[in-house]
């Protein structure tokens, strides 16, 4: 009976990138192209490349270093944006509560009687001042 595990000299493996193809057994030398690091650079090296849906380390790598840019950049956008709507006490936030409720007088005073609108126009102000009123009560609370 022959025995279950495969000998060693059944499995082998390949090489990526190779400095010499007759290192690879012959029948994938054929998936290996040469490269340069520049013009003047006469060895180079083999690199296996004709294989569909293979990456190397320098794909990997690459993806890996544009994806830690991205996260970078992603934190410290958020970080900026979190601080430029950031309603807690800063200057920026006072202004905006400070537009809020000068708008939130005007729509009222409008409402009041001192011009003559519309019934559905008062309406829809109406509901708008509720709206402004809520959102001026929950930004003062916060602070």
């Amino acid at each position: 009976m022959k025995s279950q595990r495969r000998r060693e000299s059944d499995h082998f493996l390949v090489d990526a990138v190779v400095t010499d193809l007759n290192e690879v057994p012959l029948r994938f030398q054929e998936l290996y192209s040469h490269r340069r690091a520049n013009r003047n650079d006469r060895a180079g090296w083999w690199e296996m490349d004709r294989v569909r849906g293979m990456k190397t380390d320098k794909d990997v790598t690459r993806l890996t270093s544009a994806l830690e840019k991205e996260r970078g950049d992603h934190r410290v956008t958020k970080e900026r944006l979190a601080a430029a709507i950031d309603l807690k006490g800063d200057r920026v936030g006072r202004s905006v509560l400070g537009r809020l409720l000068e708008n939130l007088k005007l729509l009222e005073e409008l409402l009041s009687g001192a011009v003559e609108l519309p019934e559905a126009t008062a309406n829809v102000l109406r509901f708008q001042v509720e709206q402004l009123r809520s959102i001026a009560t929950d930004l003062e609370g916060e602070d």
